[in-house]
């Protein structure tokens, strides 16, 4: 009979099979030098001052968890949001317990492509698309999903980021202040327009409050494309911003 709790079944799998391996032919290697010493010291007891055992190489315990049950379970949420699911996960692999917490954020989330810049070396089973629903990728083991590239921002930003400030949304970006008058001994970094004239900038300042239309095209945005255009770094009012070195 199947256990209710998920996280108790899954890390119930003993010793991971080649740490099983690798403790057996340690202890079989010490054996034999045992019984080699053994002989040795039958024929002359003296020789046992002179020579002693080698200690037995210590292996790290490396657990084998039973992990085709947690992927099952993420297959059969497939089509659905991923808000949902990862809503469901937690409630029911509760993070608080050393075991919830290790099958939760070692196993099940790490299985998941999410976001734009995912870790190229790892093996990938299910992904969130673009709507933010959880998908199920048709590779088999061994092959490694590569990152997707971060979507390109609309035309309608002007190529700035949008961020909440002060209760409200702004376009934020470099901000251009004004033409360099000293180019060959300058230390300032220099934007260069197609006029080819070298202008001072400061980086991340708030440009302009957001327009209503603007916001509705942020929020109606594909989940994708709208993380490509908020802005998660900090933040510099126009009256404290410096120019970029």
């Amino acid at each position: 009979m199947a256990r209710r709790d998920l996280s108790r079944t899954v890390i119930e799998g003993g010793r991971y099979r080649f740490a099983k391996f690798f403790r057996r032919a340690d202890n079989a290697a010490a054996r034999a030098d045992a019984r080699a010493w053994i002989d040795v010291v039958r024929v002359d007891p003296d020789l046992a001052e002179d020579r002693s055992l080698d200690r037995v190489i210590k292996r790290n315990r490396v657990f084998y968890d039973k992990l085709a049950v947690t992927r099952r379970w993420l297959r059969a949420q497939c089509g659905r949001p991923w808000d949902d699911v990862f809503s469901e996960l937690m409630n029911r692999f509760d993070p608080r317990t050393i075991a919830g917490r290790h099958i939760v954020f070692d196993h099940m989330l790490r299985d998941v492509r999410r976001g734009l810049e995912p870790d190229p070396w790892h093996l990938y089973r299910f992904e969130v698309d673009d709507d933010g629903i959880l998908r199920a990728l048709p590779r088999g083991l061994g092959q490694r999903v590569p990152p997707r590239k971060s979507p390109k921002l609309p035309p309608w930003t002007d190529g700035f980021h949008a961020v909440m400030h002060a209760g409200r949304w702004w376009w934020i970006g470099d901000r251009i202040i004004g033409p360099c008058a000293q180019l060959t001994k300058c230390t300032c970094q220099h934007a260069y327009h197609p006029d080819g004239v070298a202008r001072h900038y400061t980086r991340a300042t708030l440009i302009r409050p957001m327009t209503p239309t603007d916001v509705g095209r942020l929020t109606s945005s594909p989940p994708r494309v709208r993380d490509a255009i908020l802005w998660r770094g900090p933040v510099v009012d126009p009256a404290d911003a410096r120019l970029a070195r």
